[in-house]
């Protein structure tokens, strides 16, 4: 029978894995430096990891999943009477998801690159376009509601405003200081709205306070 797993060693293997990830790449970072910093052996390593390899790609989908759990989906239903709520709750939603990558802006450089590595890209690329999904879960609600003009091609839309926010999320994560995150958000924010929004819309924004206002796509 073999050793059961020990849950506390995989998680300080992975946060060492981080470490050493970030300072020497996917290619530069071996095995011994991992266990040595986390204080486990290498068998204990291979019990969990086949290769440094899975060990990366577990750090990146865990990125992922709690980027993914950060997106806020659209309402279900036509119900615009908390319209206005609706789209503070989206916009401070927003806020966090760049607040978290600033956060973890060591691990997102690291994955961003691939850690030195071109075969993990498609990570990163298969959480850009879920990003840029909702967004176009987002726009198709709003325009039913009549909160998006009905001239737009959403599909060009979507790729628009998922591309704006994705180099919004690259110069977080790689700014030497913290940046106006909110103020980065709201002002891609009010391009994208009043580039979209119909008047309706915008009357809803404009009947905000300013400093709540977040003159936004919703979503």
């Amino acid at each position: 029978m073999g050793r059961p797993r020990d849950p506390l060693a995989r998680e300080e293997l992975l946060a060492a894995a981080v470490t050493e990830f970030v300072a020497h790449g996917l290619e530069g970072a071996r095995v011994e430096d991992i266990t040595a910093r986390a204080g486990r052996s290498k068998g204990s390593f291979y019990l969990h990891f086949k290769s440094k390899e899975e060990a990366f790609q577990q750090i990146v989908e865990a990125l992922t999943r709690d980027l993914d759990a950060a997106i806020m989906p659209p309402p279900q239903g036509s119900d615009l009477a908390d319209a206005a709520e609706l789209l503070l709750r989206a916009a401070a939603a927003d806020q966090r998801v760049f607040e978290f990558l600033w956060e973890r802006r060591a691990v997102c450089r690291m994955v961003l690159t691939g850690a030195g590595s071109m075969d993990y890209r498609h990570l990163v690329d298969g959480f850009a376009e879920k990003a840029r999904a909702s967004t176009l879960q987002w726009l198709r609600w709003g325009q039913a509601q009549g909160l998006y003009r009905d001239d737009v091609d959403l599909e060009v839309a979507s790729m628009a405003v998922a591309g704006a926010y994705d180099r919004v999320a690259r110069a977080v994560i790689t700014a030497e200081h913290k940046p106006d995150i909110a103020g980065w958000v709201s002002e891609v924010s009010r391009l994208v709205t009043r580039g979209l929004g119909t008047p309706r819309l915008l009357a809803l924004l404009d009947g905000l306070t300013p400093a709540a206002a977040p003159d936004r796509k919703a979503g």
